[in-house]
């Protein structure tokens, strides 16, 4: 009894977790964060997973007590989730060959990647420092961002000067060696975008929220936006302008806020630019205009009858009289299938990537499609209905139990997985880099609410 009494006070010594761990722990997060999805760098990635998951560990052993409480539960989804997969493979799947590749690659990178990321979120919330702490975080959240405004500054100066850009450095349209898909962008930048809409959002509401501190989060949005338009993300402006709805509606409700004159001429020159913005997206593609239309087409038409794309290979004509566009067209009506798929498919095929593909074929061989377009449905006709709702499970839990926490940790499970949550409803992301990283994301968040038993005081963003 002593020395469990003594053990358990140790656990909840503060200090019993060295702060250089922690700091480690949050640079290899911020490192994983900036490389995760670029070409070239999955070495990087398994040893930053590699040795995180070894100090994540030694930090996960530090505190074996606090994973007997009731906040473990997140936890409790993600290992059964992992017992899931394994028993798919053996016993439900229809692909073992592929299935035991996805095993040891992504599922592998999802194993280390949580014991990791659990490591990180106990280590944080136990830390005596978590301002700097958060400042690390925040920053590697940035990181792609940064990454693409590099590239394409140098693509236009170096021309310039009469320098080649090296392939690295180039930005890709289309299929290449060094090409960075959009789905990347979109689930590596909207999260920051999340972030700091929430950071914003409370700053306002404290009086002593400096000017400097709005117009640095402005920045970051305004910047993430950009991005999104230089790259044509239609899912991620989309997305952006539902997270700022959102936040419009928290302060128009909350009587709360402090602006003043300077605060209210920022935000409302933020408003402008971000219009214009979105105004521009919105020109610049066709598919927004037949929106509407298309939506139409795609309810209307069975995606599995004799006049359909997946037999005739042509695209349907709407309303207007013009063909589909085939952004709208493949969303909603590879979506309709999906679903279709799933109701004769509950427990999933069995292949995190390209399910929706092999079954297709089996009704339609000659069929080329490999995903629906929607990262939640693929994912369910991959690891099955019960595997999708472990999944969500564990990650409403993990934004639930993270709430308790103060200052700039407060909301930010809620910003950070509901915004993965939220992009993955159209968003291609059923793959590897996305689900093994959305996996540990989950394990981060867990970490944190977990440690909130004895939450720390974390200092608001931009505090030094």
């Amino acid at each position: 009894m002593l020395a469990m009494t003594l053990f358990q006070s140790d656990l909840n010594d503060r200090q019993s977790i060295p702060e250089w761990v922690t700091t480690f722990l949050c640079i290899l997060f911020s490192v994983l964060w900036a490389v995760t999805g670029l070409p070239h760098l999955l070495s990087v990635e398994y040893f930053c997973l590699a040795i995180g998951a070894a100090l994540g560990l030694y930090v996960v052993i530090r505190n074996l007590a606090l994973l007997s409480s009731s906040k473990s539960a997140s936890l409790c989804c993600i290992a059964i989730l992992f017992i899931w997969i394994v028993s798919h493979l053996f016993f439900i799947g229809r692909n073992y060959q592929l299935q035991l590749l996805e095993l040891q690659s992504i599922w592998k990178r999802a194993l280390l990647g949580s014991i990791f990321a659990l490591g990180l979120g106990l280590s944080i919330v136990r830390s005596s420092n978590p301002s700097k702490k958060w400042q690390i975080i925040f920053a590697g959240l940035f990181l792609p961002t940064v990454i693409f405004y590099i590239k394409y500054i140098a693509s236009i100066i170096l021309p310039f000067w009469g320098i080649e850009v090296p392939e690295p450095l180039r930005l890709y349209s289309c299929f290449a060696e060094f090409y960075v898909p959009k789905i990347t962008y979109v689930f590596f930048c909207l999260p920051c975008m999340a972030v700091a809409i929430g950071a914003l959002v409370r700053g306002l509401k404290t009086p002593t929220f400096s000017l400097k501190k709005i117009l640095f989060l402005a920045f970051l949005i305004i910047s993430i936006f950009g991005l999104f338009l230089l790259e044509n993300i239609k899912n991620g402006f989309a997305y952006g302008v539902i997270l700022l709805m959102i936040a419009i509606a928290v302060i128009l409700r909350n009587k709360t806020f402090y602006l003043g004159f300077f605060k209210s001429a920022v935000l409302i020159v933020c408003v402008v630019i971000l219009s214009i913005l979105i105004y521009k997206n919105i020109e610049k593609n066709d598919s927004w205009k037949s929106f509407y239309y298309d939506l139409k087409v795609s309810i209307k038409e069975n995606p599995f009858s004799p006049n359909s794309y997946l037999v005739t290979g042509e695209y349907p004509i709407n309303e207007r009289g013009v063909t589909v566009q085939p952004a709208n067209y493949a969303r909603f009506s590879w979506g309709i299938a999906a679903i279709n798929l799933i109701s004769k498919n509950p427990l999933g095929y069995g292949l995190v990537h390209a399910s929706f593909g092999h079954l297709i074929q089996e009704v339609y061989p000659d069929s080329k499609l490999s995903q629906s377009h929607s990262g939640w449905l693929d994912l369910t006709l991959g690891i099955g209905i019960p595997g999708v709702l472990l999944l969500l499970i564990g990650g409403v839990l993990a934004i639930k139990n993270s709430q308790n926490l103060a200052g700039s940790w407060n909301n930010f499970g809620l910003l950070f997985l509901g915004s993965m949550i939220l992009l993955a409803i159209t968003t291609e992301v059923s793959q590897k880099n996305y689900v093994n990283t959305f996996i540990w994301c989950i394990a981060f968040v867990c970490g944190l609410g977990i440690g909130a038993n004895n939450p720390a005081e974390v200092a608001e963003i931009g505090t030094s």
